[in-house]
Formats: C-alpha cells, sequence, structure tokens
C-alpha cells in the first residue's frame, strides 16, 4: 500500500470512491503539472463571494496545506481574492472532519471552506 492510499485508509469519513466523484461534471480548474486534485466546497458567503457551491481543482506543485490551498484561491482570480481576503475569517474541514488551516491534503481530499459558525 502506497503512502497515499495509507493516508486516505486513516482519514475518517474517506470515501474510496471519492475518484468517482472528481471525475464528475462539477467546474474544474486545471494548474500546472504535477500537482494534486481536490475537490472544494464553499459555504455561506465565501460561497456567494466565490460564485458556485464547490469545484474541482487541480493544485500546483507546492500546495500541501489547507492554507496554501486558501492563499492559492484568494490569489487565482477576482472572486478569490474577494472570497479569502482575510483568512482569519475561514474555517475548514477535510472530508467532513473539523480541521485547522495548517492540516496537509493530499490528492483526492474534499475540502469545505466556511466562516465562523456564531450563535445566539
Amino acid at each position: 500500500m502506497n503512502r497515499l492510499s495509507m493516508v486516505q485508509t486513516r482519514r475518517a469519513g474517506y470515501d474510496p470512491d471519492m475518484q468517482d466523484l472528481l471525475k464528475s461534471s462539477l467546474p474544474t480548474c486545471a494548474a500546472t503539472e504535477g500537482g494534486i486534485r481536490v475537490r472544494i466546497a464553499y459555504f455561506a458567503w465565501i460561497r456567494e463571494k466565490m460564485g458556485m457551491a464547490e469545484e474541482v481543482a487541480d493544485l500546483p506543485r507546492g500546495i500541501a496545506t489547507v492554507s496554501e490551498l486558501v492563499s492559492w484561491l484568494g490569489a487565482r482570480d477576482a472572486q478569490g481574492a474577494a472570497a479569502f481576503a482575510d483568512i482569519e475569517r475561514v474555517r475548514a474541514a477535510l472530508g467532513g472532519q473539523m480541521c485547522s488551516l495548517e492540516t496537509r491534503i493530499v490528492d483526492g481530499d474534499e475540502v469545505t471552506l466556511f466562516p465562523p459558525v456564531t450563535g445566539g
């Protein structure tokens, strides 16, 4: 079993059918050769500013954490710049589990980005 398979198998909520999802008709963004492919879901005002609920992105080589993903999204286009202007206002989940922005990502991951939630 290779490292990627081991990491994916150990992750809570890992879905072995993720590859089928990644080949679906979600919007895709091509990047440089040698990167990884992730599914990104957006919620609340982040979704509004991004102009989409989700996408599949081929990330450039060197993006290894959620924080680096968010920085790349913010630099990619005007929508990303608006949505991720203040990284302190972004929360993340990886494979359905809350995670820090410093969590490492691997090929096939599902990353969810959303604003902090408060109650009253």
